[in-house]
Formats: C-alpha cells, sequence, structure tokens
C-alpha cells in the first residue's frame, strides 16, 4: 500500500505528462487521417480529463488540462457530429451516442443531437 508521500510522487509524474497527453489526444481526436476508433478513443480520454480528477482535489495542472481538453472536445464537435449521422456499425454509433452526452454533460458544447 503507498503512503502519502508516494501518492504525492505518483501524481506529480502525472500532473507532468497530462498537457503533453493532452495535445496528443486532441490531435489525434481532429486528424481526418485517423481511424474513427482512435478518434473516438482519443475524445473518450479527453472527456475523462475534462471532467477533472474524482479521487482528489484538481489543482492547477488540472484545470489547465481540463480548459485545454474542453476546447479540444469542441474542435473534435464536427466529427462526432458527422459520425453520429453516417455510421452504419451500431458499436462506432453507440460510442459515439455516448459520447455526445458526455460533451453536453460537460455544458460547454451544445447539443449534437439536434438536426
Amino acid at each position: 500500500m503507498r503512503d502519502e508521500a508516494e501518492w504525492r510522487a505518483y501524481f506529480e509524474r502525472i500532473g507532468d505528462a497530462l498537457p503533453a497527453m493532452v495535445k496528443r489526444m486532441s490531435e489525434i481526436a481532429t486528424d481526418p487521417n485517423a481511424k474513427v476508433t482512435q478518434r473516438l478513443t482519443a475524445m473518450e480520454l479527453l472527456v475523462r480529463v475534462a471532467t477533472g480528477p474524482s479521487n482528489r482535489v484538481a489543482d492547477d495542472r488540472d484545470i489547465v488540462a481540463a480548459n485545454d481538453a474542453r476546447k479540444a472536445l469542441l474542435a473534435a464537435t464536427p466529427f462526432l457530429q458527422q459520425i453520429i449521422k453516417s455510421t452504419e456499425s451500431r458499436d462506432v454509433l453507440s460510442r459515439a451516442l455516448e459520447l455526445a452526452v458526455h460533451f453536453r454533460m460537460l455544458g460547454r458544447i451544445g447539443s449534437l443531437l439536434d438536426p
């Protein structure tokens, strides 16, 4: 079991990697050459970052990363709308609709389900 100092060191390392991860996931989420599943996975990770940590108080790095993730999700919205309207795969559509719900819950992006 980890003590408090070990947890602090662990979260420090994660915090250092967070901006780079958000940047890369943003690139993948908006890359027209990426596979649909890769883009959806990137958006799912961005949603997790945008909602912030659930097991501790958010620090300044978390807040900056969450804001960057929300901006990336906003940029990825047209792709998600396209998937919802045009995909024939039930699995892909299910993931896209679930993401649309999360986008809406974040409150910064309007409904993707409206025509």
